[in-house]
């Protein structure tokens, strides 16, 4: 049984599975630090701590201290040409530790225009001494060079910089897939990132919750893109749904099924979901047009 729990929705879903007896159901209470008094979302009590306020609620316009900010190969020289006009041809960014850069969208590619790009990004790492460039500079045999880290979303996670309670951004839309750390992360513009880029700073917008409560014991021929794709379903009809999972009705995607919201992911099914999974319904956030995507951290993570 599958019980979604959307702030705002009376919604519920029932599906097929099983009950799991390997799972324990943990008991979730709203929690309070310090002088808060009200209880708040995962998402909230991130941005309140990096905004440097006791608490925050949905819709409050605050100026976030990012902890990480990614670019590659297509939004960084965009994101670059930002910075240096508004800051100057000679200016230092913030803070080069915690900028990632990371080439993987052009780097193989034989189009000297597209590989261009790369050039930028090894011009200004250069300039700016940013500490993580993952370079590939021999392009003959990727898969045995220890070099190339892969897709921008992966290497982020492999090297280190997804770490729960920090806000990472990133000039990716599927920057969310970092949620599954127990982190704030969303994809954001080039404009947004060259102001990053020369503040360490930004100003976000609150967003409500959507907090999916799932438990049970997900049948073998179903994976975590599955799952995702039917939340999407259920957050586009808005009604209450009964599907068998034997029948394999994954449905469609919303479009704006989750405009500008957090999609939290909690229950016993997410707990006993491999990080890998985790981040697959994270990435697929941003496909029903959601601003970020979060799950608790613990033990997996």
């Amino acid at each position: 049984m599958w019980v979604y729990q959307l702030s705002h929705y009376n919604l519920h879903f029932a599906g097929g599975f099983q009950e799991n007896i390997f799972c324990q159901q943990t008991e979730r209470k709203p929690a309070t630090t310090g002088s808060v008094k009200t209880g708040m979302t995962m998402t909230e009590k991130i941005l309140a701590r990096a905004s440097d306020k006791p608490e925050v609620t949905p819709g409050d316009n605050v100026w976030v201290n990012v902890d990480v900010l990614m670019t590659h190969d297509i939004g960084g020289p965009a994101s670059f040409g930002v910075f240096k006009e508004q800051f100057g041809q000679k200016a230092k960014v913030w803070n080069p530790e915690k900028i990632v850069i990371i080439p993987d969208h052009y780097i193989f590619t034989a189009d000297e225009r597209a590989n261009r790009n790369v050039d930028v990004l090894r011009d200004y790492c250069s300039e700016q001494n940013i500490k993580y460039f993952y370079d590939i500079k021999n392009r003959g045999n990727f898969g045995a060079n220890p070099d190339y880290k892969g897709v921008c979303h992966v290497a982020l996670a492999q090297e280190g910089h997804c770490r729960p309670g920090e806000v990472l951004l990133g000039t990716d839309s599927h920057t969310c897939t970092a949620g599954a750390f127990g982190q704030f992360a969303t994809g954001i513009g080039t404009t947004g990132a060259g102001f990053v880029l020369g503040t360490g700073k930004l100003l976000l917008k609150v967003p409500p919750t959507l907090r999916f409560v799932m438990d049970g014991e997900m049948p073998s021929y179903l994976l975590a893109k599955d799952l995702i794709l039917q939340i999407s379903t259920v957050i586009y009809t808005l009604w209450l749904i009964s599907v068998s999972w034997m029948s394999h009705i994954i449905g469609e995607i919303s479009v704006a099924g989750a405009t500008y919201k957090t999609m939290e992911f909690v229950g016993t099914t997410v707990e006993c979901l491999s990080m890998e999974e985790r981040m697959t319904l994270c990435n697929m956030v941003v496909e029903a047009d959601g601003k970020n995507g979060v799950i608790p951290a613990d033990k997996t993570t």
